[in-house]
């Protein structure tokens, strides 16, 4: 369901996601290690645990960004998925 959301079922289409996600970090001036926290904070509804170091591989495409950690990045920031779309819909 999520890679359809994004418009891809390709992982590493799905990665290229990594750079738009850090510029909506940026944009709310927020650390990856406070992205990792909020994530943290909300361990019961995703699941996991990610850390910073990991968060910013995945912004750099170092390392793959599974549907779990997108949807956990998005709701850290803040920013429904559909916003997300929009705001990038050009790189999408």
């Amino acid at each position: 369901m999520g890679n359809k959301i994004v418009g891809t079922s390709d992982a590493q289409e799905r990665n290229l996601l990594g750079p738009l996600l850090r510029s909506e970090r940026k944009k709310r001036e927020l650390s990856a290690e406070e992205i990792a926290a909020r994530i943290e904070f909300e361990n019961s509804k995703f699941s996991i645990v990610v850390s910073a170091n990991h968060l910013h591989k995945i912004e750099r495409q170092e390392k793959p960004l599974s549907d779990l950690i997108l949807f956990a990045y998005l709701e850290a920031l803040s920013l429904p998925v559909t916003e997300f779309i929009q705001n990038h819909k050009e790189l999408l």
